[in-house]
């Protein structure tokens, strides 16, 4: 559950998310937490969808204790981090893993150029799936997790991206928190349509030597109900601006 919207140019990345975590079952916000993890010391972020965040912390943990010095050698050892790190949040919740499922961006020093991996050790609900040993697998440039409607992307202005090489993004940083608007409008707080991103819109920008994030947006979502994204339509000015 929740939104992140990433993109991955050759010297900079950029990440727009939410910041809602969700019951799996009833739908009601738990928490409100950054879905990013930044570790300027590795000029690399991670990020999570919704609890996910502990996994990143673990990961990151783990990679302390092993003395990882580089983003490089973070991908190199992915699978055993990415494993110790399952155990540990075992560990931590008295209960059998389900896995983790991270996302990693960041800067490699051996092909100089940012790049964005996925690393998993479970796929969901048990399906055997490729890479779910833990091993980073390397993912396209522009990764937008879900996939909004396009009467919600109609809504905050968004032109959804068709893999057309004609595809216009204009501003990458509004264009990615549309993605995230449009995702929160995507459901309706219904059982049947539940909404599960709120909270908060995050903007993140890591560069080789730098590191920044940022809110620019919040929602007035009540942690132990379920999100009402029609109850208070809101969205960043930018995007009322333009699109009135």
């Amino acid at each position: 559950m929740t939104a992140i919207a990433i993109l991955v140019e050759p010297e900079v990345v950029l990440i727009a998310s939410d910041g809602a975590a969700c019951e799996p079952r009833t739908f009601r916000l738990t928490q409100a937490a950054s879905q990013v993890l930044l570790c300027p010391e590795w000029s690399c972020v991670l990020a999570a969808r919704g609890a996910g965040w502990a996994a990143a912390a673990a990961v990151k943990r783990r990679a302390q204790l092993a003395n990882i010095a580089s983003f490089d050698a973070l991908i190199a050892g992915s699978g055993p981090l990415a494993r110790a790190a399952e155990d540990d949040l075992a560990r931590t919740h008295h209960e059998p893993s389900l896995g983790l499922s991270l996302l990693l961006a960041g800067w490699s020093d051996d092909r100089q150029r940012m790049e964005l991996y996925v690393i998993r050790t479970r796929a969901p609900a048990g399906r055997p799936m490729p890479g779910d040993d833990g091993r980073a697998a390397r993912l396209p440039n522009l990764v937008l997790v879900p996939s909004p409607t396009d009467a919600a992307a109609a809504l905050v202005g968004l032109e959804l991206f068709t893999g057309q090489m004609q595809f216009d993004m204009g501003n990458p940083a509004e264009y990615l928190q549309r993605v995230i608007a449009a995702a929160r409008f995507s459901g309706r707080g219904t059982p049947d349509e539940p909404c599960t991103v709120g909270c908060f819109i995050q903007v993140t920008q890591l560069q080789r030597n730098s590191a920044h994030t940022m809110i620019t947006h919040r929602w007035n979502d009540r942690i132990g109900e379920p999100m009402q994204p029609f109850r208070e339509m809101t969205v960043p000015a930018f995007m009322v601006r333009r699109d009135a």
